[in-house]
C-alpha cells in the first residue's frame, strides 16, 4: 500500500499494517528505499521513503498512537536478536513529540549501525525496512486493514471518511494490547494522564562515577559513550545505591538515592573534555552529552509501589544499570516526587509540572570519594582553578565580542558590573558573558550583575558552552607577594565553544537560586584570644 499526501500526490513508498499475534501488537512495516541499478535495468525503489515516514508519523500522532517498539526488519538482519536491531530504547508516545521531523531523523539515524560488522566502514544506510510496533486506541489486532486504509488517506474535511472514523474510534476507551514480551518496553497503560516522560540513569558507586556525578550536578552536564539519540523527555533522574543486575521483582524491593533534575540541553555531540576522567585523559570519552538542572535529592527511596516512582520509571532505572548506564526512558508522576522534595510545581500548558528554580537548593553528592590531590583536578563549569577560569572567561568574551562586532557594534570590554558595553549611533546595550566547558545550564551571577540586568533597559546574556581547555606549559606566577618565591603554575589556552544568546535579558526571581550566604556575626560578648 502507498500513502496519499494531503495535496493528493501518491507517494512512492510501500507500507503495510500487520497484526503480530506473538507480541499482541499492530505493526507498521515500511519497505526499504534503494537506488537505481542501470546496468541491470532496475529502477529506484521507494524514493519517497522519508516523506512517507514523516506523513505516517503525523497521522499516527492524530490517533494518539504509541510507538511501543521499533526494529530494523530486513532480510540481512533478521538473524540478529531484536535487541541488536532496536531503533529506540523505550516506548514513544507521539502526543508528547513536539517535532516529528526530529523523531524521524532519530529513527533513520539509528538504522545505520544495525547489522554493521565492527571492522566495516561506518554505516550510511538509513532507509532500511523497519517495523514499528504500535498501540493505537480504538484498534485491535483485527483492525490492521482498517488502520492501514486510514493511514494511507488524507484527512477528509466534509462528510464521513475513513480518517474521521479512525479519529472517532481513537477517542473511545478501549483495552490496550500487551507490549512485546521480549522487549524491555513499558506497556501503553503507563502513559496515563499525569505522567511525564523521564530519562532514568543508573550511576555505579565506583569512585570515578561518583566524582563524575558530583561534577555533573555542579555543571549541569552528563554524558554517555557512543552516538545516541533519544525521544523527548522532561526530567532526568539519576539513581545510586541499588545493584541493578537482579530480576524486576527483586529490584522493586530495594531502595536508592535519587537525584532529580529538570531536562536542559537535549542530546548533542560533545566537542571538549569535561568530566574529571576526560580531563585526566585529555579526550572526550562521553560522546553524547545532555544538560539538566538539579532540583533535589531523595535518600533511601523505595523502588517499589510504596515509593514515588512508577514501575515504568523504576524498571527503566534498573535497565540503565544493566546497559552501561545509558539513559532509559520511562514515565512517572513527577508531582509525587516533588511532594517528597517539599516542592510545589506549576503545570505548563503541555500538562508538564515544573518547579520554580527559586524553590530549590544546590544538590550535592554524599559520600564523595576522597581524591589524592586536595585541589580540584577538573577545570569545568564553576572553575576553582583561577588560570582555567580566566582562560574560559576570556574565550567566552572573545566569541561574544566577535559576534557583536560582526553586527556593527562598537565593543568596549569592562568586566564589572557587566562584561561588554555596545554602542551604535543613538543606541547602547550591555552584555553579561559566561563560559563553560559543559552543557548549557545555570550560571553564577553576583548580586550586582542581577541588579544591573534589572535596572538597565537593554541587556543581553551570552553563554558559551563546550569550550576546550588545553594545557600549554608551566609559567611563573609573577603576582606572588614580594619576598616570596614565585611558584610555577600551569598555563592554559581555550578554544572552540558554542555561542548562545539571550537577548533583552532580565533575571526573574523564580529563575534565581541562592548558592552563597552572607552571615551576620552576633554582637554578644565572645572569647578573645590574646595576640
Amino acid at each position: 500500500m502507498q500513502a496519499t499526501a494531503d495535496d493528493g500526490r501518491v507517494l512512492d513508498a510501500d507500507f503495510a499494517v500487520e497484526a503480530e499475534q506473538g507480541t499482541g501488537s499492530l505493526s507498521l512495516v515500511l519497505e526499504s528505499q534503494s537506488g537505481a541499478n542501470h546496468s541491470r535495468g532496475r529502477p529506484a525503489r521507494n524514493t519517497d521513503y522519508l516523506r512517507t515516514l514523516d506523513l505516517l508519523l503525523v497521522r499516527l500522532k492524530r490517533l494518539n498512537a504509541v510507538l511501543v517498539d521499533g526494529i530494523v526488519d530486513s532480510r540481512a538482519t533478521n538473524s540478529l536478536p531484536e535487541d541488536e536491531r532496536r531503533l529506540f530504547p523505550s516506548a514513544i508516545r507521539l502526543a508528547d513529540e513536539h517535532d516529528l521531523k526530529d523523531l524521524r531523523v532519530l529513527l533513520c539515524r539509528a538504522q545505520r549501525e544495525v547489522g554493521r560488522e565492527s571492522s566495516a566502514p561506518r554505516g550510511r544506510n538509513n532507509t532500511k525496512r523497519i517495523r514499528l510496533r504500535l498501540q493505537v486506541p480504538g484498534y485491535t489486532l483485527a483492525d490492521a486493514a482498517k488502520l492501514a486504509t486510514g493511514l494511507s488517506s488524507p484527512p477528509i474535511s466534509h462528510g464521513e471518511g475513513v480518517l474521521q472514523e479512525v479519529t472517532r474510534l481513537a477517542n473511545e476507551p478501549t483495552a490496550l494490547a500487551t507490549a512485546p514480551s521480549t522487549a524491555p518496553f513499558e506497556k501503553a497503560k503507563n502513559h496515563a494522564a499525569g505522567e511525564t516522560a523521564v530519562m532514568m540513569v543508573h550511576v555505579p558507586q565506583a569512585p570515578y562515577a561518583l566524582l563524575n556525578l558530583s561534577v555533573g550536578l555542579e555543571t549541569n552536564t552528563w554524558g554517555f559513550p557512543g552516538v545516541l539519540t533519544y525521544p523527548s523527555y522532561e526530567y532526568v533522574i539519576f539513581g545510586i545505591g541499588a545493584s541493578p543486575r537482579v530480576q524486576l521483582d527483586d529490584w522493586l524491593g530495594k531502595s536508592a538515592t535519587l537525584y532529580v533534575c529538570q531536562a536542559g540541553a537535549r542530546p548533542y555531540m560533545a566537542t571538549a573534555p569535561h568530566m574529571p576522567d576526560e580531563i585526566a585523559e585529555g579526550r572526550v570519552k562521553w560522546l553524547t552529552r545532555i544538560g539538566f538542572e538539579p532540583l533535589g535529592r531523595l535518600d533511601d527511596v523505595p523502588l517499589g509501589d510504596d515509593g514515588p516512582l512508577s514501575r515504568s520509571a523504576s524498571d527503566a532505572l534498573r535497565r540503565s544499570g544493566t546497559h552501561r548506564g545509558f539513559g532509559r526512558m520511562g514515565r512517572t508522576n513527577m508531582n509525587l516526587i516533588f511532594q517528597r522534595l517539599g516542592l510545589t510545581a506549576d503545570t505548563l500548558e503541555r500538562g508538564v509540572p515544573q518547579v520554580p528554580f527559586s524553590q530549590t537548593a544546590p544538590v550535592t553528592v554524599e559520600s564523595l570519594p576522597r581524591r589524592r590531590n586536595a585541589g580540584r583536578p577538573f577545570g569545568v563549569g564553576r572553575q576553582m582553578d583561577p588560570a582555567k577560569r580566566r582562560a574560559v572567561e576570556q574565550r567566552a568574551v572573545k566569541m561574544a565580542k566577535e559576534h557583536y562586532e560582526a553586527e556593527g557594534w562598537e565593543v568596549e570590554e569592562l568586566g564589572k558590573p557587566y562584561d561588554l558595553r555596545l554602542t551604535k549611533p543613538c543606541a547602547e546595550r550591555h552584555v553579561e558573558v559566561k563560559g563553560t566547558t559543559g552543557a548549557l545550564g545555570s550560571v553564577e551571577l553576583t548580586i550586582n550583575e542581577v541588579l544591573h540586568a534589572r535596572e538597565f533597559p537593554d541587556v543581553d546574556l551570552c553563554v558559551v558552552t563546550d569550550i576546550t581547555i588545553t594545557t600549554v606549559g608551566p609559567e611563573v606566577d609573577h603576582e606572588t607577594q614580594p619576598g616570596g618565591k614565585a611558584p610555577i603554575v600551569p598555563s592554559y589556552v581555550a578554544s572552540g565553544g558554542t555561542f548562545h544568546l539571550r537577548a533583552n535579558w532580565t533575571p526573574a526571581d523564580e529563575d534565581l537560586r541562592a548558592t552563597r550566604f552572607e552571615y551576620r556575626v552576633p554582637s554578644e560578648p565572645d572569647d578573645v584570644l590574646p595576640r
